[in-house]
């Protein structure tokens, strides 16, 4: 019986894992777009004379 919960716990684990990294991944683009979009902003700012 032990061993059952052993590989459920195992399954559960590497199941969130795996979700919580598909998670990241796709946050990255939304990130570095959001970042660049930041950064430009910013060019575009400095260039203009104050």
């Amino acid at each position: 019986m032990s061993d059952v919960l052993g590989w459920f716990f195992a399954i559960t684990a590497l199941g969130a894992l795996l979700t919580l990294g598909s998670l990241i991944l796709h946050a990255v683009p939304r990130i570095l777009a959001t970042l660049a979009l930041i950064t430009t902003l910013a060019a575009i700012a400095a260039a203009i004379p104050h």
